[in-house]
């Protein structure tokens, strides 16, 4: 089965772009034509009032369109999820594919993708009903989970989704699950000889280019955001970073960086300063260019949370200005940023309060 690309700006895996618009109408759901659109149909199905809104917008253009209709009528993940096994095998034998445990070991055995395993099975044409082809990988994907003991592409997909989708209902620690979920699925499916994101995203060979770069960039980010208030917290990033830097090592440049700079990070927020100012120097000696790693660690020494804000020492903050020089003098597109952060803490140490910079931000990789 070839493999999908990924189209223009807004046909990718965002933070955000899966939400609802203020009309109602979804985003980009349908550049994910399988995950997405169950996903969506469920979300309509908890949620029909925002179904009724798309269909009145639409039955103003289009009276003889139901969207309503259709969207009610798609099979979902929890439909399937609530028959009986022999229901579904059932419904398989009614399409012309008679399923037992047996022979879908065999079918599977040869696929990391239950799409890719239905499409060699039947061609979307031949079924008779519209919405019989979302039955037949929505139902096998429920065999899979059912049957054998090992992840699929579209289980990686759907925690990938589900995150993003608690992220924008404001839930940081279920979107966490979520996506930690995904780290666990990958170190069941990928062979160890795989050494990148890009070559993991090649191996799942129906998995949309990219996604796997905006989880761990999404993932690091999140955990990031709540890790100085939490120590657990910071020892999980720190663990998924290392894990990963162990496990893909020849995953992209920058995330690499990125991963590496979170991980020095974590060391400073758990108290561990001479390892987080080792390996912060071992990042800006290798990649002396880069300007994230030096606004990291000078925000690291005057950025510690204690039970009533934010403190730091006289020491501190004078290392803090001389890793912000440092980083200025190196120039790059985060001058306005060290320049920022000098700023501000002559005003904390002028006014001997403050709560500091709000945390920074590092790209996705890619050229992104």
């Amino acid at each position: 089965m070839p493999r999908r690309e990924r189209g223009g700006e807004t046909d990718r895996f965002p933070n955000s772009d899966h939400r609802l618009a203020e009309d109602g109408s979804p985003q980009s759901w349908i550049a994910y034509p399988h995950i997405f659109r169950m996903r969506l149909s469920e979300h309509y199905q908890e949620h029909p009032e925002k179904a009724e809104a798309i269909d009145a917008a639409m039955r103003a253009g289009d009276p003889a369109w139901r969207p309503v209709d259709s969207v009610m009528a798609r099979w979902t993940s929890r439909r399937l999820g609530a028959m009986p096994t022999e229901d579904i095998t059932r419904a398989f034998a009614l399409l012309g594919m008679p399923l037992d445990e047996a022979r879908f070991r065999e079918l599977a055995a040869g696929h990391t993708s239950v799409i890719d395993l239905v499409m060699g099975l039947h061609p979307p044409e031949e079924y008779p009903e519209p919405y019989d082809s979302d039955f037949a990988w929505i139902g096998a994907l429920e065999l899979w989970r059912r049957w054998l003991g090992r992840p699929c592409v579209e289980m990686i997909e759907l925690d990938l989704c589900d995150g993003y989708i608690a992220m924008d209902a404001g839930d940081r620690e279920v979107a966490i699950g979520h996506w930690e979920s995904v780290w666990d699925l990958l170190g069941r499916t990928v062979p160890v000889e795989v050494r990148s994101l890009e070559a993991a995203e090649e191996h799942l060979v129906d998995l949309y280019p990219g996604l796997l770069h905006e989880w761990c960039h999404d993932l690091c980010h999140a955990l990031f955001d709540t890790s100085y208030g939490d120590r657990a917290v910071a020892e999980r990033l720190l663990a998924f970073c290392e894990g990963m830097l162990a496990r893909f090592p020849e995953t992209d440049r920058k995330l690499v960086l990125m991963l590496r700079t979170m991980a020095a990070n974590s060391l400073a927020v758990l108290g561990r300063r001479g390892e987080s100012d080792a390996a912060f120097g071992a990042l800006v000696g290798s990649d002396p260019d880069e300007g994230a790693p030096y606004l990291f660690w000078g925000d690291s020494f005057w950025r510690r949370p204690t039970g009533g804000g934010w403190t730091s020492s006289i020491d501190d903050r004078r290392r803090a200005r001389e890793i912000y020089e440092e980083g200025l003098r190196r120039g790059g597109p985060l001058e306005y940023a060290f320049k920022e952060r000098l700023r501000e803490l002559l005003e904390h140490e002028n006014m001997g309060y403050g709560r500091g910079p709000g945390p920074p931000r590092m790209g996705r990789g890619r050229g992104r």
